[in-house]
């Protein structure tokens, strides 16, 4: 600043009233010396050189092949280019390393350090032999009881492999995973056999236009648990024995026999599988099994929503609602009374085999621990056994005893930008650890997600500050791990609930659907602000955002309506969800409460009487 002081004081610059009409604003250095009793520091130095404006344009172009800068490509070097890992570049694959990362945790034992480089299961059939693993008993009964269940499903045939002709034969392995309680402990072995699906050939074996299948996202499961503690709804879990090898397939596909179960004709020729059921790693697998299930539900009067297709609806003759969640082979239900569990477990079994002791009320769900209060009207998830496992992995015992202390997730010290990696994955996991608490903060601990959102930027070049930081919100997480989410019914509204400086203006009683959203403006050293929203139903949140806008707003007001825009898609979204439930009507006007009196002011007054949102009008409009 006392540069620009000490140049307006002596006219090299100015700063007009109002815009000259001059083509730009240059102003002559040579000029305005002289006119202020100044000679030019060049001048002096005798390295002025004087060329014509033709001159200057040849040589602007000799560096420019181009021959003038465009202002977009200034734009895209104004800042260093945003360093981002692969594994958090888009949506889908920061919820691939998610759940990758915390498969480890689950799967850790207790109070041991977790080794994010290792499988946590064994990854090929030779890691279980009696010679290299300790559980291969468990292992081979897991294995066993795959193949009892593809031979009581009639999934294959043994045939000689001079019987598939010119016909592809696919490859298959085994895949190992240990099933883990919500006490952490692991209460069963489970042996896949996966066919080598990548290998298939479009139209050949598959039709490549009806492999895909959806599953529940986590904002429609957190409404399928609200609606259900607002309505008492009794919440169960079923899980499906054997999902997809219940499921016929159209086409007609040969396999190579497992490892350990080979066979041979008497001749001695050796003999493949021809599957006439679905099985796993098939690309048409998921797909046929979500077939089979959307047609049996649809079949027994359930209504898929069109919100979210894996969410099932059934309206009993006296009017009461069952509510049905699907994540692959894993049934979610939420019924009146235990006759309308019974019977819809008896429904499924018609269909699809359901082993003995399923169908008990829900208490681990994707990695949440799940309690169901009946008397108080309440339904509260937390992820406390998963935070203790990650936290008892990496922190030291000195960390955890100073954890009691840490009170927020983060410090106010900005974080050092770094160029350079200096902490290597060899000496701490930061990657590995960050999926992990992304995946505990997309699920219940939405106090978090700021910190995580600010970690991930980091997440390509970490140093040591960066490891400190992402302990400390590990740290928050273990002192406050019994932390959670709870939704209350319309009939518990007698329990007090406590608001920071009193009760919000939204929670007058009149609407169990609340949308809040904030913005914090140009907060990151690219100037881009941060959007924050949060949508309240029954008296927990179900759908939150953190993040870095993908563009530079050029005003608080700006940053303030596109944190209100993003809140109004959700918000849309989830309504629509509720109204076809039947538990909002389809009038029913949608409040987003926003703290900035321009962003209002615009929004009321419509886009008509605003000069100054040229630039965002379209989203100031939707809004």
């Amino acid at each position: 600043m006392d540069d620009f002081v000490w140049d307006y004081r002596r006219g090299f610059i100015s700063f007009p009233k109002h815009e000259p009409q001059l083509s730009g604003h240059v102003f002559g250095a040579l000029d305005l010396a002289a006119q202020h009793g100044h000679t030019h520091v060049l001048q002096d130095l005798g390295l002025f050189y004087r060329r014509s404006p033709s001159q200057d344009l040849e040589l602007a172009r000799a560096f420019n092949v181009r021959g003038a800068h465009s202002f977009n490509e200034m734009l895209a070097t104004v800042y260093e280019p945003e360093l981002l890992v692969q594994q958090l570049e888009d949506s889908l694959q920061r919820q691939r390393l998610a759940a990758s990362a915390f498969a480890h945790v689950l799967l850790s034992k207790p109070s041991s350090p977790i080794d994010f480089s290792l499988a946590p299961e064994p990854t090929r059939y030779q890691q279980v032999l009696p010679e290299v693993c300790a559980e291969h008993e468990r292992w081979r009964e897991a294995m066993d009881d795959e193949i009892a269940s593809m031979v009581r499903f009639g999934v294959y045939r043994r045939v000689p492999r001079s019987f598939a002709g010119h016909r592809q034969v696919l490859g298959c392995r085994w895949v190992y995973k240990r099933k883990v309680g919500k006490d952490g402990l692991v209460y069963r072995y489970r042996a896949r056999l996966v066919a080598q699906g990548y290998r298939q050939r479009a139209n050949d074996s598959y039709d490549p236009d009806h492999i895909s299948s959806p599953v529940v996202h986590k904002e429609s499961l957190r409404l399928f648990l609200a609606v259900s503690a607002h309505l008492r709804l009794r919440v169960h879990q079923a899980d499906v024995k054997a999902a997809f090898l219940q499921a016929p397939l159209s086409e007609r596909i040969f396999m190579q026999c497992p490892p350990g179960y080979a066979s041979r004709t008497a001749s001695g020729e050796e003999e493949i599988l021809e599957l006439s059921q679905a099985i796993y790693g098939l690309k048409q697998a998921s797909a046929s099994f979500w077939t089979a299930l959307e047609g049996h539900l649809s079949s027994k009067g359930f209504v898929s929503l069109l919100g979210d297709p894996c969410v099932f609806k059934k309206v009993l003759p006296d009017g009461r609602l069952m509510l049905v969640c699907v994540y692959v082979d894993d049934l979610v239900y939420a019924v009146p009374d235990d006759s309308c569990a019974a019977d819809f477990l008896s429904m499924i079994r018609e269909r699809f085999v359901v082993e003995e002791g399923e169908g008990k009320p829900v208490e681990f769900l994707l990695g949440m621990a799940v309690n169901q209060d009946l008397v108080a009207g309440t339904i509260s998830v937390n992820m406390s056994m998963a935070i203790d496992k990650l936290a008892k992995g990496i922190l030291t015992p000195e960390e955890l005893v100073k954890s009691r202390g840490v009170h927020y997730p983060m410090l106010l010290t900005p974080l050092p930008r770094l160029s350079v990696r200096e902490v290597f994955e060899s000496q701490f996991d930061f990657l590995s650890v960050l999926g992990s608490l992304l995946h505990i903060s997309n699920c219940v601990r939405l106090d978090v997600a700021v910190a995580v959102n600010i970690l991930a930027r980091h997440a390509a070049a970490p140093g040591v500050q960066h490891v400190q930081a992402l302990k400390r919100v590990l740290m928050y997480l273990y002192n406050t791990k019994s932390l959670g989410i709870v939704y209350r019914s319309s009939t518990s509204s007698d329990l007090p609930l406590i608001f920071e400086k009193g009760r919000h203006p939204l929670d007058d009683g009149s609407s169990p659907f609340q949308v809040f959203s904030d913005a914090d403006y140009a907060v990151d050293y690219t100037r881009r602000s941060t959007v924050g929203v949060i949508i309240v139903l029954h008296g927990g949140p179900i759908a939150w955002t953190s993040t870095l806008g993908k563009t530079v707003a050029m005003s608080t007001c700006e940053a303030e309506v596109n944190a209100a825009t993003a809140a109004a898609k959700d918000a849309i979204h989830i309504k629509n969800l509720l109204v076809e439930l039947g538990q909002m009507p389809k009038d029913f006007p949608i409040r987003i409460a926003e703290d900035n009196s321009a962003a209002i002011a615009q929004a009321e007054a419509g886009i008509a009487h605003i000069r100054n949102a040229k630039h965002y009008a379209v989203r100031l409009r939707f809004l």
